[in-house]
C-alpha cells in the first residue's frame, strides 16, 4: 500500500523501485526522494543531480533532512539508503505489516509527531526504513502551514509528548529539558505502551546508537549543558524565539533567567561549540572580530572556525577563539543582543553553566 498526500507528482518509474523493496522484505518501509515543485510557477525542476538526503529529527521531535554519512555515500547514488525517520507524507509499506505494527496512534490530533512515531516503531520493533533514490516524487510545499488548531491548544506539543512518553525511555528527559512541557497533558498512552511490549521492541538507546548516531545528545559526554547565566545581571543567553523564524535573522540575545530550558537550553559540546538544540542544531557563531560585535545562530558545521569557543572555569570567561574576544553582558537589558568585547575579567564577562560535567579547568581545543 502506498500513502500519498495531494500536491504530489510522481516522476516516470517512481513506483517500481519502492514496490521491489517491499516485495523482497515485508518489514522494509520505503520512501521516495522528494523533489520540490516550485510553488510560484508549478515547475518540476530536474533535481536528479541534487545530493540525496535522509531523515532525522531535532529535540523538538520535528523531522529534518540530514546528509548521508560517508559509508552511505560510498554505496552509490542508486542504492537504497537507511533513514532514521520519514517525512510522513510519502511512503510505501506492506498492508499486513502496517496493521501488524499497530497502524497510527489514533489519540494524536490533527498534525505533528505521527511520522516520527511510526519511524521509531518501524526500527525499534524489527523493521527497516529506507530512502529509495531511484524513486522520485515531486512535492508542492506550501508557503505557510495550512493546518489550523483549535483556539488555546497546541496539538503538536501534545502529540510529541505522547511520542516521548511511549518511545524515548530515559531520553524523554532531554526532550522535556529542551522543549519544556513536562507535566502537561498528553492523554492516555497505556495502549501504545502495551503495543510496544507486545511487539518486543528495542530501547531508544539502541535506536540512537545503531540507527541515528548523528543525533546530538545532551548528556555527560559534553562539557556542560543547560542555561548560560551572567550572575551579575541574572541574564541568560536566550534565542529570543528567533530560531522559530526560518527566514528571519537569528541574532543571539539575553533574557531573564527562567530555568525552564527551551530558549535558554544549550550545550558546550565536545567539539567546542555552543549548540542550541531546540530547533535543528544551531551553533553560536561570529564572523565579525571587532569589539562590540553581535552574534548569530548558524547551522553547526563541526569545523571549528567561527564556531569555536573556550571556557575558563576559574575566571568564568567564555571566549570566542578566532577573535579572542569574550562574551559580554555589559549594559544589557532583557531582550538586548549579547556582544563580544575585549576580555577584561569584569563581572559582565563571567558566565555560569547550570550543569557542568567536565573536570577540566580550561575547555579549549588548543590545550589538547
Amino acid at each position: 500500500k502506498q500513502w500519498y498526500q495531494r500536491r504530489v507528482r510522481g516522476s516516470h518509474g517512481w513506483l517500481e523501485p519502492m514496490a521491489e523493496r517491499v516485495y523482497l522484505d515485508e518489514t522494509t518501509v520505503v520512501c521516495p526522494c522528494i523533489d520540490i515543485i516550485k510553488h510560484d510557477t508549478m515547475e518540476y525542476p530536474n533535481n536528479a543531480q541534487m545530493e540525496i538526503q535522509k531523515g532525522g529529527f531535532h529535540w523538538g521531535l520535528i523531522y529534518k533532512w540530514i546528509p548521508l554519512n560517508a559509508t552511505q555515500r560510498a554505496l552509490g547514488i542508486t542504492s537504497p539508503q537507511a533513514s532514521a525517520t520519514m517525512a510522513g507524507g510519502l511512503f510505501a509499506m506492506s498492508r499486513n505489516y502496517f496493521y501488524q505494527l499497530g497502524t497510527y496512534d489514533d489519540e494524536m490530533k490533527i498534525w505533528g509527531g505521527e511520522n516520527l512515531e511510526i519511524s521509531f516503531r518501524i526500527w525499534m520493533c524489527g523493521g527497516r526504513l529506507e530512502i529509495v533514490p531511484c524513486s522520485r516524487v515531486g512535492h508542492l510545499f506550501r508557503v505557510k502551514n495550512p493546518v489550523s488548531f483549535p483556539e488555546g491548544t497546541d496539538t503538536v506539543s501534545r502529540n510529541t509528548r505522547r511520542l516521548a512518553e511511549v518511545w524515548l525511555d530515559e531520553y524523554k528527559e532531554y526532550y522535556y529539558e529542551i522543549q519544556g512541557g513536562k507535566g502537561r497533558d498528553f492523554g492516555d498512552v497505556s495502549a501504545r505502551k502495551h503495543l510496544r511490549d507486545r511487539l518486543q521492541c528495542k530501547s531508544f538507546k539502541w535506536f540512537v546508537q545503531n540507527v541515528y548516531p548523528e543525533l546530538v545528545v545532551p548528556d555527560d559526554s559534553n562539557f556542560a549543558l543547560g542555561s548560560i547565566r551572567n550572575p551579575q545581571s541574572n541574564l541568560c543567553l536566550d534565542d529570543l524565539q528567533k530560531l522559530d523564524d526560518e527566514k528571519g535573522d537569528k541574532q543571539v540575545g539575553l533574557y531573564w533567567c527562567h530555568g525552564q530550558g527551551g530558549s535558554q537550553f544549550f550545550i558546550f559540546s565536545k567539539d567546542y561549540e555552543i549548540v542550541a538544540l531546540r530547533k535543528n542544531d544551531y551553533c553560536l557563531d561570529n564572523s565579525n572580530y571587532s569589539p562590540g560585535a553581535t552574534l548569530e545562530w548558524y547551522p553547526c558545521h563541526k569545523m571549528g572556525g567561527n564556531q569555536q569557543w573556550a571556557y575558563d572555569v576559574q575566571s568564568k570567561e567564555l571566549k570566542h577563539v578566532p577573535s579572542g574576544n569574550c562574551l559580554d553582558a555589559r549594559g544589557a537589558k532583557a531582550k538586548d543582543l549579547v556582544k563580544l568585547n575585549h576580555c577584561d575579567g569584569g563581572l559582565t564577562q563571567q558566565w555560569e553553566f547550570s550543569k557542568v560535567y567536565s573536570k577540566e579547568l580550561v575547555w579549549n581545543r588548543r590545550h589538547k
